[in-house]
């Protein structure tokens, strides 16, 4: 994509049409990671650095996030609202 500075934005996607990365106009390029089912597992800054790291459940739900810092949320689904709970277990 070019903008109107002149400058260039690049999105590459995979053959099932999933955004693989996003080059910006410094070069730097932020990275996405997909499992079979097309979830996204795992989301990489500009650094190489991971964001996120996902688990999904057997509906395609996230079920668990890790932070940069290895923190551990973790959600859980019932009918009608969604429930989360942080690295102490808290609600």
């Amino acid at each position: 994509m070019l903008l109107p500075n002149g400058g260039t934005l690049q999105y590459n996607y995979d053959a099932d049409g999933n955004l693989t990365n996003f080059i910006d106009t410094l070069g730097k390029t932020v990275r996405y990671v997909y499992d079979d089912n097309g979830n996204m597992t795992e989301w990489y800054d500009q650094n190489n650095e991971r964001v996120v790291k996902n688990t999904y459940d057997a509906d395609g739900r996230v079920t668990e996030q890790i932070n940069p810092n290895n923190e551990v949320v973790k959600l859980a689904y019932s009918t009608g609202k969604t429930v989360t709970t942080d690295a102490e277990g808290n609600v």
